[in-house]
C-alpha cells in the first residue's frame, strides 16, 4: 500500500498535467465516505472475483487506501521542486528521482501511513466478506467470547483485548520519533 500510494502521489505532487486537481478531489471525496457506505460493492466485487471466505478479500481492499494518498501527497508537496530539478539535470530519470530522492525524504509519512494501515488491518473485523468459522479474524473471535454473557468468560475476554492491543502499540512505539516529526512538518510548505 505504501509503494503504491507513493507512486500514486509523486506525479500529482510534483508533475503539472491536465485533469491533476480533478483526480485530487475524487481522493478528497473519497476521504469522506466511511466504510461502511462501500460494503455492499465491496461484496458484489469479492463474490464475482470468488474472494468470499478468502483472506484476498480482506487484503486488497487495503491496497487502495485513499488515505494513504493523501498523506502521501501532502508529505511530497514539502520536498523542495528544485531538489529534483538538480536529480533531473544530473540525468535521474523519473524513476529514479522518485525511488532514490522523493521515497528517503518522505519516509517520515512511511512509518505514519503503516501505522495507519497495520492499525485498520489489525482491527477488522472481515466480518462482511469472511463467514467461514475457521478463517474468522482474532477481533472477531475476541467479540464473540466477550459477547457471552458470562462472568467466567469476562476475564479471558478482557486477555484477549490486552493481546489485540499489544501489536499496535509496538509498532508505534517502535516508530514515534518519525510519526512526530511527520506531525510536525505536515503544515509547513515551502
Amino acid at each position: 500500500h505504501i509503494v503504491l500510494a507513493s507512486m500514486a502521489a509523486y506525479p500529482l505532487a510534483k508533475n503539472d498535467f491536465r485533469g491533476k486537481n480533478t483526480i485530487f478531489s475524487i481522493v478528497l471525496l473519497a476521504l469522506l465516505f466511511v466504510p461502511q457506505v462501500t460494503f455492499l460493492p465491496q461484496y458484489i466485487i469479492m463474490a464475482k472475483l470468488g474472494w468470499i471466505n478468502t483472506y484476498l478479500a480482506l487484503i486488497c481492499p487495503f491496497i487502495g487506501s485513499s488515505l494513504g494518498l493523501f498523506l502521501m501527497k501532502q508529505f511530497m508537496e514539502g520536498i523542495p521542486g528544485s531538489l529534483i530539478e538538480a536529480a533531473r539535470i544530473d540525468g535521474a530519470g523519473e524513476f529514479g528521482i522518485f525511488w532514490w530522492i522523493v521515497m528517503p525524504n518522505v519516509k517520515p509519512a512511511w512509518l505514519t501511513l503503516t501505522i495507519f494501515t497495520f492499525q485498520a488491518a489489525w482491527n477488522s473485523t472481515g466480518q462482511t466478506f469472511i463467514f467461514n468459522e475457521e478463517l474468522k479474524l482474532l477481533p472477531i473471535a475476541v467479540s464473540q467470547v466477550v459477547a457471552s454473557n458470562s462472568i467466567a468468560r469476562m476475564g479471558v475476554g478482557m486477555a484477549s483485548t490486552v493481546f489485540l492491543m499489544v501489536p499496535p502499540i509496538v509498532l508505534f512505539i517502535l516508530s514515534q520519533s518519525r510519526v512526530i516529526q511527520t506531525m510536525a512538518h505536515a503544515g509547513i510548505k515551502e
